[in-house]
């Protein structure tokens, strides 16, 4: 349906082009200008008086129908390129692969995973993915904090990978604490959250598609 529409628009402009162009040559007529007898006389033998008419009024008209087109569609020819959509999806959950654990005597370490996946349809190089952002803001340490599973990594068409993300540390034996914040698996160093407070974490995940 949209294809049908941008067709029929560019049929419209089409003939107001052509409209357009007859009209300035009958206003150019009106003041003593006749552009297609010059044209005939140029080229001799060639084609007539009525043919120079016509190659004129279709010139015009795809000279103004070229500019109709570029404000209508902004045809500007860096933009000509399709637009680029992601192709990596990352996600989070609550059931395993998303998260794993470890039980020692005193305490149970629970990793949350994040789940990188390329939902395109060619393969991609360099992955890297990032925490860019916390919120509430943590006042250390400056974004963005590159994830250690997360660096240069390869993903074809719809392969996915679980990279270790953040961790935690539950007391497990009576007597013990638990941690009081949780950790990123970053790489260097990286803010440590409060584990008792709700955070909003932006990631961003980047790749090079081959050429």
């Amino acid at each position: 349906m949209v294809a049908f529409a941008r067709f029929a628009t560019r049929v419209a402009l089409g003939a107001v082009s052509l409209a357009l162009s007859r009209a300035l040559l009958e206003v150019a007529h009106l003041y003593g200008w006749y552009p297609e007898r010059q044209l005939a006389q140029l080229v001799t033998g060639v084609i007539t008086t009525e043919a120079a008419l016509w190659a004129i009024v279709a010139v015009i008209a795809l000279a103004i129908w070229a500019g109709l087109d570029f404000v209508f569609y902004r045809r500007n020819p860096l933009r000509r390129w399709p637009q680029q959509t992601s192709s990596i999806d990352l996600s989070v959950g609550d059931t395993q692969p998303f998260f794993a654990t470890k039980t020692t005597d005193s305490h149970i370490r629970r990793t949350h995973n994040l789940k990188i996946e390329n939902i395109g349809s060619t393969a991609l190089s360099e992955c890297n993915v990032a925490i860019i952002d916390i919120a509430p803001p943590q006042n250390v340490y400056a974004p963005p904090w590159q994830l250690r599973a997360g660096q240069r990594l390869p993903l074809n068409a719809g392969e996915s990978l679980f990279l270790p993300f953040a961790t935690y540390g539950e007391a497990y034996a009576s007597g013990c604490i638990g941690d009081t914040f949780f950790g990123f698996e970053t790489k260097g160093h990286a803010p440590l959250p409060d584990a008792t407070k709700e955070h909003t974490v932006t990631v961003r995940a980047s790749a090079r598609q081959p050429i």
